[in-house]
């Protein structure tokens, strides 16, 4: 992810929240102004763990909010 230079309209990652937050600068530096961002991956016990330090603490905000037995996807 360090190594892409281009931007996009729709950035997509599954991986495990703790991860996703340690990608957090570089997925918002590949996604375009106004473009769509899918994360998923993160477990329902650290749902709010997750959105306080990706989503509260970024510009994004949430088209809407999945969950699938014990897993969390945010839109």
């Amino acid at each position: 992810l360090e190594e892409v230079r281009e931007t996009y309209d729709i950035v997509v990652a599954n991986i495990i929240d703790g991860v996703l937050i340690q990608l957090k600068n570089d997925l918002n530096r590949v996604l375009k102004s106004k473009g769509q961002l899918f994360v998923s991956g993160i477990l329902l016990e650290r749902e709010s763990h997750f959105f306080e330090n990706f989503i509260e603490a970024s510009e994004l905000k949430v088209v809407r909010r999945l969950e699938n037995d014990e897993w969390v996807s945010f839109w």
